[in-house]
């Protein structure tokens, strides 16, 4: 049963077939132990905790099948979904905790008000000596701090790191990238390579982000040059779209446009960067060519890409497509969305039309 059951959660990652199967096994009069417990929790997202819940009480009511590692599971489960205070409850409970323990409940911390449990966990490892062991605490500690709003503890965290790993650098520049401070990002991007790290796509990401959003086009391409020796990177999906962002915002239409040709698969991602390039910079018309194209080519527009559209038209420019862009939003549902609503009050202004 725990094969079939792992094999489902692994495999397929259906939830509702795993529950079956479990409500199977229990029918036929066998009980779930550690293997099946914690196969179950990890499946457990925020839209099926109902089912978690279950599951815990289910632990509960078996308690000779739980150890540290199911309580970890738990822990997990529960900070996933933003339910601080059941993480709390559980490690309140817990006979003895493990750097596994720690990481979960450092992960759980996503609000700047549960940074005064980070703190206090931050303080027991520095006490126990715990940090210079573990380089999967120091990044726990780095990520907590950044989704807590403490972008100078993030910093501090690293600088203080007897030793950091790809997943350090690019947590230290994302955090910088997303309080506003990207030319610090990139002098770390600069920093990891002088120290002989080699940037993984996560890193060369973010690199491109506070490129992008500089409107450093050198800096840009350069970090261009270094994706086009990994010829797995150069044909990642999410590579070609930021470096289209990157080259959008830096004004280089020409280099954006180039990008997004050179990609054979083109999802709705792909589409929605350059339709958004063409219609920021103005060129309405490009963005309108483009966006017919997407729809002959079979891409299923989202209210990402609408907007995107909407919002460089100047009026003038698409009288004659004005109502039928209004239709398509209709039919396709998006007119209940708040920010497409938004944008056509936007474009209905630009009309002249807000009777």
């Amino acid at each position: 049963w725990n094969a079939m059951i792992v094999a489902c959660a692994y495999l397929e990652g259906d939830n509702v077939y795993t529950n079956h199967l479990l409500a199977q096994m229990m029918q036929e009069g066998f009980f779930p132990d550690r293997v099946t417990y914690v196969t179950m929790i990890s499946m457990v997202r925020i839209n099926s905790i109902l089912d978690g819940k279950r599951i815990h009480a289910s632990i509960i009511s078996n308690p000779s099948e739980c150890d540290i590692s199911l309580e970890n599971a738990l822990l997990s489960m529960y900070g996933k979904c933003g339910l601080f205070g059941q993480v709390l409850e559980i490690l309140s409970n817990m006979l003895h905790w493990d750097k596994v323990t720690l990481i979960n409940v450092l992960s759980a911390c996503t609000q700047p008000k549960n940074v005064m449990m980070g703190r206090f966990i931050h303080g027991c490892l520095v006490d126990y000596g715990c940090i210079r062991d573990s380089i999967g605490l120091v990044n726990a500690l780095m990520s907590m701090y950044s989704r807590c709003g403490c972008l100078h503890e993030t910093c501090r965290v690293f600088e203080n790191a007897p030793k950091h790993d790809n997943v350090s650098w690019s947590i230290l520049m994302s955090s910088n990238n997303e309080y506003g401070y990207e030319m610090e990002a990139l002098c770390h991007f600069g920093e990891m390579q002088k120290q002989g790290f080699v940037a993984d796509k996560v890193v060369l990401l973010n690199s491109l982000s506070a490129c992008a959003r500089l409107g450093r086009e050198i800096g840009g391409k350069c970090i261009h040059t270094l994706i086009m020796i990994n010829i797995e990177l150069e044909d990642d999906i999410e590579i070609r779209n930021a470096l289209i962002d990157m080259y959008s915002k830096c004004g280089a239409l020409l280099e954006a446009r180039k990008m997004f040709e050179m990609t054979l698969k083109k999802d709705v991602v792909l589409w929605t960067s350059i339709i958004s390039a063409y219609a920021q910079h103005g060129q309405t018309n490009h963005a309108l060519r483009l966006f017919i194209q997407m729809k002959l080519e079979g891409t299923m527009t989202n209210s990402e890409t609408l907007v995107n559209l909407l919002s460089g038209w100047i009026y003038e420019e698409i009288r004659g497509d004005y109502l039928a862009l209004c239709v398509h939003i209709i039919e396709s549902g998006f007119e209940s969305d708040i920010i497409m609503g938004t944008a056509l009050v936007s474009l209905f202004g630009r009309a002249g039309d807000l009777g």
